[in-house]
């Protein structure tokens, strides 16, 4: 080329900035619309889309992933025919771990790693709650939940070692607040004695539906203890012994059989007796709920939890188990709701283009359709700028 003024490096920089430009508008042109307007643009500055990996939607896809990969590696079987996998997915709260135990069991019920006869147990749990907490009647609002009360001294219309259903909270008949209103054994309606927190405690009712093949937590130390009999070829007759078997924390097992008109399972070499409120679904668990030995695999809803000890300690003892949530591309941006994915594209543009020159800002404003102008700072307010250096500070008159 014969023009003296012709630069082939800036030229080159001049294409990247238009490929920027070019690139997102190709991304947003079909929702235009949607980043029109000022609604929109404040929306965008309320939030930090920078973390969009934390976003619900995208999070709800991976964790939908999560929970298939799971199911499918718990529903593997070894040479001999036999379910031996073991693996659980560590989330925050327990909250959490509820809704994921659900959705597990759904997809193995899918898959067919859970038998179709199925045992429920039900218990009443106590319920931990300090005087301040009894004595609130907004403790007692979710009527959803089963619970009832047990008098350990003598109250108005109920005896010490009564039980009463919870009804729930209502208004007062005079003055201000709310009652919590009882209904007893023999149908009688009364109110729990709220500042009488001494007098009574808390139970709430408790059920677990297990099959064969269900993988278990075991959330505390204990002992069942068996009547068991055999025949005896010495005497001709029975003889019986107490066999006890122990349970320990955290300890995660399979359920590899069920114990016909009892409430008993088989769980590996060990006979164990449901409804004592000693086992719960191992499929999501929390990271104190972590067990001593070593699963299969251990996956991790959040990155959060790369910080919590009990992780760190578990991941030292068996780090080939765990195993991080990886969102795909594909799950990340289908994500975004418009709005937020209008946004993610706003700061990603700023991202691109605060390293082009002024030169390259000039070019790549001046081609840039309306709608997406705002990444780019128009030529005008930087002659502006010099201008107010030039000419010094305004002033007021």
């Amino acid at each position: 080329m014969n023009d003296p003024y012709y630069d082939p490096e800036q030229e080159n920089r001049l294409r990247q900035a238009k490929t920027i430009i070019e690139s997102l508008m190709s991304a947003s042109d079909q929702d235009r619309e949607e980043e029109r307007g000022e609604e929109a643009a404040s929306r965008w500055g309320q939030r930090d889309y920078r973390h969009y990996a934390e976003e619900p939607a995208a999070m709800e896809k991976a964790e939908a992933r999560m929970v298939r990969e799971l199911a499918e590696y718990l529903e593997q079987k070894n040479d001999i025919g036999r379910r031996t996998n073991k693996g659980s997915i560590v989330v925050e709260n327990a909250e959490e771990a509820k809704k994921i135990n659900e959705k597990v069991r759904e997809h193995l019920q899918m898959l067919g790693g859970l038998d179709t006869k199925e045992k429920t147990v039900t218990w009443d749990e106590r319920k931990l709650w300090t005087p301040a907490e009894k004595s609130n009647p907004e403790m007692y609002s979710d009527v959803d939940k089963r619970m009832e009360v047990r008098f350990t001294r003598d109250v108005d219309k109920f005896r010490e070692g009564e039980r009463a259903q919870i009804i729930g909270p209502a208004p007062k008949v005079e003055g201000n607040g709310k009652d919590v209103l009882l209904r007893g054994e023999d149908q009688t309606i009364g109110e729990l004695p709220l500042d009488r927190a001494d007098s009574f405690e808390i139970f709430e009712r408790q059920s677990l539906t297990v099959a064969k093949g269900e993988q278990l937590r075991i959330d505390r130390d204990s002992t069942h203890v068996r009547n068991t009999s055999s025949y005896s070829y010495l005497s001709g007759g029975r003889d019986h012994r107490l066999d006890r078997v122990e349970f320990r924390q955290n300890e995660i097992s399979r359920v590899d059989g069920m114990v016909p008109d009892t409430t008993d399972v088989n769980m590996g070499a060990k006979e164990a007796m449901l409804g004592r409120g000693e086992f719960s679904y191992a499929y999501a668990i929390t990271p104190d709920q972590l067990p001593d030995h070593k699963l299969g695999k251990v996956f991790l809803a959040s990155e959060k939890l790369r910080d919590d000890d009990r992780l760190k300690a578990y991941a030292e003892k068996y780090p080939d188990a765990i195993h991080e949530l990886k969102m795909t591309d594909q799950e990340r941006e289908s994500g975004f709701s418009k709005p937020e994915r209008h946004a993610h594209l706003k700061r990603e543009g700023e991202a691109k283009t605060v390293s082009l020159s002024q030169e390259e800002r000039d070019y790549s404003y001046l081609d840039c359709p309306d709608h997406l102008r705002e990444h780019l700072r128009p030529p005008f307010e930087q002659d502006r700028d010099d201008e107010r250096d030039r000419d010094g500070p305004e002033m007021e008159i």
